[in-house]
């Protein structure tokens, strides 16, 4: 055991002057410190509060082109009056009406539900013969003409006949220069009315007449009409289609409202 009463070694000596130089703080002096703390920070402001909803660009008007007006519709009917003579061309001048007027941009519906209507028009029951010429007469009186076509819901009422088919013939003899035939004539004649469903007018009325000349060969001998029908007919049609056109473009005319249009194939 270490006498107590012994000197401290030299290191024990110098301790107690190391600890007085350095001022050594005791535990309160860190309570109290007077180190300043510089308060003046200036802290970045926050960024804005942002609206998570999609905003959407502006709307735009466009503006839609407008839907073309509805084709005006017409009611076509036709009659034969030529009797043997054109019976089986009938529903072919009937398709090149029809195909005229559909050109101008009017409307057809089947024969077949133009048909209907017009027996029920006419009282006729289903599955009877419907006479021509009680035909002819309801379609020559204008005010039954037009009520039907009302009926119909149509704007407009033809009516193409077939009137007559009619030849000639004449010879032509030039022995100068050395010419000798025989030459035909054909001639159709179809007389049309156009009528006007809203004010019940005559918008146009007339007569069709298509001719054809043609010479008599080995081929052809003798004059018959049908040898040359087609072409009289397509005619006649071609020339009832430009009245038709020039009707159509009258102001009365482009005041009609539309409807289903309606064709009609007569007995």
């Amino acid at each position: 055991m270490r006498n107590r009463s012994q000197p401290l070694p030299f290191p024990a000596l110098l301790l107690p002057s190391l600890l007085a130089a350095l001022a050594w703080p005791g535990p309160g002096a860190w309570a109290q410190s007077d180190v300043e703390v510089d308060t003046d920070v200036t802290v970045p402001a926050a960024a804005p509060e942002t609206d998570a909803r999609t905003t959407l660009p502006p709307t735009e008007t466009v503006n839609l082109p407008a839907a073309p007006p509805e084709p005006r519709s017409v009611a076509v009917f036709i009659k034969n009056r030529t009797g043997d003579d054109l019976v089986d061309k009938r529903g072919l001048f009937e398709d090149l009406l029809i195909g005229e007027v559909t050109g101008l941009g009017l409307r057809v519906v089947s024969p077949e539900e133009a048909t209907q209507a017009l027996r029920n028009f006419a009282g006729v029951p289903q599955g009877s013969f419907l006479p021509g010429d009680d035909l002819d007469a309801l379609l020559e009186n204008n005010t039954s003409a037009l009520a039907l076509a009302r009926n119909m819901g149509v704007d407009y009422l033809l009516v193409g006949a077939l009137s007559s088919v009619t030849g000639s013939t004449r010879e032509v003899d030039n022995a100068k220069l050395g010419i000798q035939r025989t030459i035909h004539n054909a001639r159709l004649i179809s007389n049309y009315k156009l009528l006007g469903t809203t004010r019940g007018e005559s918008l146009a009325s007339s007569t069709a007449i298509a001719e054809r000349r043609f010479a008599e060969t080995d081929q052809v001998s003798g004059f018959n009409p049908e040898a040359v029908a087609d072409d009289l007919l397509l005619s006649a049609a071609a020339q009832i289609g430009d009245a038709v056109e020039s009707a159509l473009q009258r102001p009365v005319l482009a005041e009609q409202q539309p409807a289903d249009t309606v064709a009609v194939r007569s007995s």
